[in-house]
């Protein structure tokens, strides 16, 4: 994957030195979850934010006076599958937030507790991925990384042009050279390591560390007090190995120095602490618990103090909250629940706080009530003002002096559906309207939420993506075909996952198993549209994971699936309305909609309590059923059930197997 990198500067405080001088906020990435840290609401103390990678759900922790963390509940990012988070006072003296999905094909910018949608920005460079805070000519800005392989266009954001070299990166981040220097930004490109001088303004200078572990995260510190410059280190997750290239002379990082810590790794850390005294490393574990290291950089770390795993939870990632304090967030599933924070004293760490994290409810990241200048979709430019999440429901009951009365409706579960609740008032100035939920569908942040720099042109798929019987004597199941919106405009087309890209032609859409196809548009310019994906599924088993669709890593969702939604566990359920990640797939709906769901009432429930336990099948009681298993999704046999049975469980054999329910 090739992937070009620009960077995108926005008005803000220039004073931005003293603080990259300090530490600027790092991200750290997980399978879930993108957390980092900032000034959310400019008092000078370190506030922690978490984004939830597959709904894009924002939760904030404000660093109280006493050192205990408050978090508000979470708010919309309007970033499904993020792949990308930096902090920065991107538009003023506080620090906000820029997300970022590979296959979103814009950026949004968040501000934490906002009552108005995140701000939109899209660029003609497709798929922004990967995001950085930097300095572009003295002022705050952004580093960003667009996601369109095989290409080698540099992208217009604002009207600028950005000319940058083109690699191929997976971890982004800021980066100190020397402990008074400014930040520039870190990126890892296979088995090489990249430093890009964004300071400077458009221009980006690049230097290249050689033989860089492969697809290794990184970070940096000043392990040593003695030291002013930096100490790379690369690390895997699951793995216990260190690398480390500690930062010699000019541009020299040609020494290598490895180190083993007891554990596989899931996290790791820097602790910058008070005064001259070096950066210790904080370590997060495989196993759950975690722990802190003295570290010089030249001899192998030696631990200081172990936190072990709470009780019912893992450890998961841990924030630097500044003079050696740091923050531990553990939770299940990759899903960070509650915070401990431990503060330097003497030798060691003592907590000193603890709480938990707010949940994420799906609908609750939806606006209910929107408030415009004019009147939404019939005034031409109509204003979005506020938005606000209100019930699960609102209907518009009409107006009244000064405002209108909307109905409110809470969602009690799938027996008792929406329950009627309170009648409010909604007070409006002159000339302000309201579209309230479901009034029409395309209403929502997405659709309303002011864009600049469009991406220009696109492509329309014919049929629209779905499920198509087997073709009949070799023929294909299904022929696509891709058209350009615009005339003069060239269409390229590639299959997920790996597929390169090919200029669509004759059988370049013939379908014979199951496929993802994306698309995009190529201006004669060289200016490409946004990314379009449609996922064809063929045969009658309603999946992603029908032979034709790979499982990589065996755990039941398909490749094309996890790269579409952004998930990775079969047992989650990402959208929160009771159905398995790897139900979704088996029906083939939404797993990020709560109202696409399988059909009821016949559903197969998945489960496997402990790791060597056997798996466990369940059903709605009361039906006459019949269970079939498979090991091909070709060939079935029936499993002998007692009568009115609504469950079965199995020892796995080491084989996949297949199960399905019929009536």
């Amino acid at each position: 994957m090739r992937i070009p990198r620009f960077v995108l500067s926005f008005v803000g405080s220039a004073a931005l030195l003293s603080a990259a001088a300090a530490q600027t906020p790092f991200t750290q990435v997980s399978e879930r979850e993108l957390t980092s840290t900032g000034d959310f609401d400019g008092d000078g103390r370190v506030d922690l934010v978490v984004v939830d990678r597959p709904t894009g759900a924002v939760r904030v922790g404000r660093q109280a006076v006493g050192g205990e963390i408050v978090w508000s509940a979470a708010q919309a990012g309007n970033v499904t599958a993020a792949s990308g988070l930096a902090v920065g006072p991107f538009t003023g003296a506080a620090d906000v937030l820029a997300l970022a999905g590979s296959a979103y094909n814009r950026l949004e910018i968040v501000t934490p507790g906002a009552t108005l949608p995140p701000e939109a920005f899209a660029q003609s460079g497709v798929g922004p991925a990967t995001l950085a805070s930097a300095l572009i000519a003295g002022a705050p800005g952004l580093w960003i990384g667009c996601d369109a392989p095989g290409s080698t266009e540099t992208a217009t954001l604002g009207g600028q042009r950005f000319d940058g070299p083109v690699v191929a990166a997976r971890w982004a981040n800021p980066l100190q050279l020397e402990r008074a220097g400014i930040a520039q930004v870190g990126l890892v490109s296979g088995t090489d390591f990249f430093i890009h001088d964004t300071f400077t303004g458009p221009t980006v200078v690049a230097r290249q560390i050689a033989n860089w572990p492969a697809d290794a995260r990184w970070l940096g510190g000043f392990f040593s007090p003695t030291h002013d410059r930096v100490c790379l280190l690369g690390w895997n997750v699951g793995s216990g190995d260190l690398h480390a290239r500690p930062y010699t002379a000019v541009a020299d990082f040609s020494q290598t120095l490895a180190f083993t810590l007891p554990q596989p790794l899931a996290a790791l850390q820097r602790l910058g602490r008070a005064g001259s005294a070096g950066d210790r490393l904080l370590a997060v574990f495989a196993d759950g618990s975690a722990a802190v290291y003295d570290f010089d950089g030249a001899t192998a770390p030696a631990l200081r103090q172990s936190f072990p795993a709470p009780s019912g939870q893992s450890y998961l990632t841990a924030l630097a909250l500044g003079d050696g304090h740091f923050a531990l967030l553990s939770g299940s599933g990759g899903f960070s629940q509650s915070y401990r924070r431990f503060n330097e004293s003497g030798a060691g760490y003592v907590q000193t706080a603890a709480g938990d994290l707010p949940g994420i409810r799906v609908a609750a990241l939806r606006p209910t009530l929107l408030v415009f200048q004019q009147r939404p979709l019939l005034d031409v430019g109509a204003q979005l003002l506020r938005s606000v999440q209100r019930a699960d429901w609102t209907s518009d009951r009409g107006p009244l002096a000064g405002g209108r009365e909307i109905d409110l409706a809470q969602f009690g579960g799938e027996a008792a559906g929406l329950q009627p609740g309170a009648t409010i008032f909604e007070p409006l100035a002159a000339g302000e309207n309201t579209l309230v939920s479901q009034y029409l569908p395309a209403a929502s942040f997405q659709a309303i939420g002011p864009v600049t720099a469009q991406p220009r042109g696109d492509v329309v798929f014919d049929p629209p993506a779905g499920r198509f019987p087997v073709g009949a004597g070799g023929q294909p199941a299904v022929r696509v075909s891709v058209r350009a919106v615009q005339s003069g405009d060239t269409v390229q087309v590639r299959r997920l996952p790996d597929g390169p890209w090919q200029e669509f032609g004759p059988g370049s859409g013939d379908i014979f198993a199951d496929t993802t196809l994306e698309a995009r548009a190529v201006r004669p310019d060289g200016a490409q549209s946004a990314l379009r994906r449609a996922t064809y599924t063929v045969g009658t088993a309603a999946a992603l994971g029908v032979p034709g669709s790979p499982d990589s890593n065996g755990n039941g969702l398909s490749d094309a699936f996890e790269r579409t939604f952004g998930l990775t566990d079969p047992h989650g359920d990402a959208d929160g309305d009771g159905f398995s990640n790897l139900n979704e797939q088996l029906a083939g709906t939404d797993p990020l909609d709560p109202n696409s769901r399988p059909p009821g009432p016949l559903r197969l429930s998945i489960a496997r309590p402990t790791a060597n336990g056997p798996v466990q099948l369940s059903w709605p009681a009361g039906l006459v059923v019949m269970l079939e298993a498979s090991v091909d999704l070709q060939t079935w046999s029936t499993i002998s059930l007692p009568p009115e049975a609504n469950s079965y469980s199995e020892q796995p054999s080491g084989l996949r197997r297949y199960y399905r329910l019929r009536q």
